[in-house]
């Protein structure tokens, strides 16, 4: 069975409405993005529209978006174009314990924050080289430098 249909797509403070020639409307919401990215994909590949265009009706701004998508849907399907988290994938907590185990090391030792981030780690602390230079800055405590060769 074949089944023709015609419909305008308009894009309206960021969603995307279809209207077909009887009045019927289905809408994408623009906060739906997986929604937006798959339907971008489908118009792309249906009609003669250039990509560009496609991605402004959707509200995507480079011609890169649709491809990205479009690859992503080929290899993996709809799933990948849920968002991912962005940020840490652990979680590091700047708790007391770790604050005053960092500024201990700092003044019973000479190492820089970078050796001092190795040893907590290695003592079961979850932190980066970087936070260990936030409670130097936070504490208003000097960083050591290592000292010039040469």
């Amino acid at each position: 069975m074949e089944t023709q249909i015609t419909f305008a797509i308009i894009s309206r403070d960021g969603d995307i409405l279809y209207r077909t020639l009887d009045g019927k409307e289905y809408v994408v919401k623009y906060e739906d993005i997986c929604q937006r990215k798959l339907e971008m994909v489908k118009v792309a590949q249906l009609t003669d529209l250039p990509i560009k265009d496609v991605c402004q009706i959707f509200g995507f701004k480079s011609k890169q978006t649709y491809y990205h998508d479009k690859g992503v849907l080929e290899e993996i399907g709809s799933v990948g174009l849920f968002p991912r988290k962005n940020g840490p994938k652990r979680n590091y907590v700047m708790s007391e314990e770790l604050v005053t185990r960092a500024i201990e090391l700092r003044f019973r030792t000479n190492w820089n924050m970078y050796a001092i981030g190795e040893k907590l780690r290695e003592e079961g602390f979850p932190v980066r080289d970087r936070m260990v230079g936030e409670i130097f800055e936070k504490y208003r405590i000097t960083v050591k430098k290592l000292p010039k060769r040469g």
